[in-house]
């Protein structure tokens, strides 16, 4: 899946809050609550899907409510948990929100707009360095983001403002088991020991897939397996690519959490019928209490 930078748009312009980090795009307005609570759109609903558990827990919220900023931090607390968390919210009360938290956003690639469109793309016309140059509209592997950062993100958010008919892989690798049907795997030791060179364009460093700082680290695209160890933790992530749950984008204004330090995502392969799919990426750095 190719990243395309999010279009300007005359009806929109950047707006920075009054002790919150300069954030995203967000509707003309004297201030961000102001845009907020202008939304056409109705409050955001937030719906926590536990893997296992029965039914989601449904929250709505009215737009302009003092409340309306604990939504996505219970959405990254159950993330932190289950490994992701889903729920439906506009793309503006996800900015507003993370802005509010003192979440900081991460570009992905260098020179690269924090928000970022994925659209599918074919190896032909993909970046040379994203997993679409190898897998065009195939499925694509499971991965984190930001690999190829000395820091990767905490948290990556993905926003579908209409449903699509491609899911997201996803499978959590903490200890905690996000579904009765994903069987456990034990952790090899190369997770740990086993060293990657990554390429984060013209520069290079050596690093294990897991780390205690940083968490889970991986992506296929940008690092290579240098000693056995290493190439067992790959076999390792290929193995839970084949149980990886499938989450479905089947509502409007549709958002997913990742805890990107312990879960990671992919993508099933897109069908033709799907090729105009969009999905907005936002990866954060967080002040969350893990």
């Amino acid at each position: 899946m190719e990243s395309h930078p999010v279009p300007s748009d005359s009806t929109i312009k950047r707006l920075s809050v009054v002790g919150a980090p300069r954030v995203g795009l967000a509707p003309a307005a004297d201030s961000f609550a102001e845009a907020v609570a202008a939304s056409n759109v109705a409050g955001p609903t937030v719906v926590t899907h536990c893997a296992w558990c029965v039914r989601p827990r449904r929250t709505p919220v009215e737009k302009g409510s003092a409340a309306l900023t604990s939504e996505l931090a219970d959405l990254v607390k159950s993330a932190r948990e289950f490994g992701w968390a889903s729920g439906t919210m506009t793309r503006i009360h996800i900015l507003y929100q993370a802005s509010q938290l003192g979440w900081v956003e991460v570009a992905t690639r260098k020179g690269a707009d924090t928000i970022v469109e994925l659209r599918p793309t074919t190896t032909e016309e993909a970046n040379p360095s994203s997993l679409s140059a190898v897998h065009g509209l195939g499925e694509q592997p499971l991965h984190t983001d930001g690999a190829h950062l000395l820091e990767p993100p905490d948290v990556v958010v993905l926003y579908a403002e209409q449903p699509n008919d491609t899911p997201t892989l996803l499978r959590s690798l903490s200890l905690k088991p996000t579904s009765l049907n994903q069987p456990r795997i034990a952790s090899p030791s190369g997770l740990r020991g086993g060293l990657f060179l990554v390429r984060s364009g013209s520069d290079r460093f050596l690093a294990s897939a897991r780390t205690d700082v940083h968490g889970y680290r991986y992506d296929p695209g940008c690092m290579t397996p240098c000693d056995e160890r290493a190439r067992e933790a790959v076999r390792y992530f290929e193995e839970a690519q084949a149980n990886a749950h499938q989450h479905e984008w089947t509502e409007p204004h549709q958002l997913l959490v990742i805890d990107n330090r312990t879960a990671l995502h992919g993508r099933a392969a897109v069908s033709g019928s799907d090729v105009d799919r969009v999905l907005t990426r936002i990866a954060y750095r967080t002040k969350v209490e893990k």
